[in-house]
């Protein structure tokens, strides 16, 4: 809390007047002369809660510096054993926010199973609007390693390659309806856009 009262004193020598933790969590800024002074608190929190809190102020679109901190800091937690697949969630929609192509080789790593399975479905969903080709054969793995089966299979929909229907066939014909329709608008959606290739 003494480190929290620290940073809220900072953001206010910038002209905010924020007296509670809570405020931060119900205002997220949009000044980016905050990023450097959230870049340097986020990481020195021990409770891993304060700082999930506030990694959408530094979510910007496109920011490249906001990308890089947020990769170097799930990477330091990580290590350290301190991340919950609720703390992965909260970075897999940071990234989503800020959209950064800068670092598609760190994505790809973090949306490869078996040590991320089940996780940063918003990651792998922006790497296949990206139409990035490293991440097809990651998303098809994930077909098969993940639980929830609809979010790999929405993402192979953004592939306009044909090849990509013999393995959506299997599951438009599943038991699940869910899973059934999921695959079959894929396989619409990659039928349009490859003969939209094609003209």
């Amino acid at each position: 809390y003494a480190l929290m009262d620290q940073l809220i004193q900072e953001l206010n020598a910038l002209g905010y007047h924020f007296t509670y933790a809570t405020d931060l969590v119900y205002h997220t800024l949009t000044d980016e002369r905050t990023i450097p002074i959230f870049q340097r608190f986020i990481p020195q929190f021990e409770d891993i809660g304060f700082s999930l809190s506030l990694i959408p102020h530094v979510s910007y679109r496109g920011n490249k510096d906001c990308a890089k901190f947020l990769l170097e800091f799930y990477r330091s937690r990580e290590k350290q054993g301190k991340l919950s697949n609720a703390a992965r969630n909260c970075f897999d929609n940071a990234f989503r926010e800020i959209k950064c192509k800068e670092f598609i080789p760190e994505y790809l790593s973090l949306i490869s199973p078996p040590v991320h399975r089940d996780q940063f479905y918003f990651l792998m969903e922006l790497l296949s609007q990206w139409k990035v080709k490293e991440a097809l054969p990651i998303i098809i793995q994930r077909l098969d390693c993940d639980q929830r089966k609809l979010l790999a299979i929405k993402a192979l929909g953004n592939y306009p390659d044909p090849e990509l229907l013999p393995i959506l066939e299997a599951y438009a014909a599943s038991n699940d309806p869910a899973i059934r329709n999921s695959a079959k608008k894929a396989m619409e959606k990659i039928q349009t856009s490859a003969s939209g290739q094609r003209l």
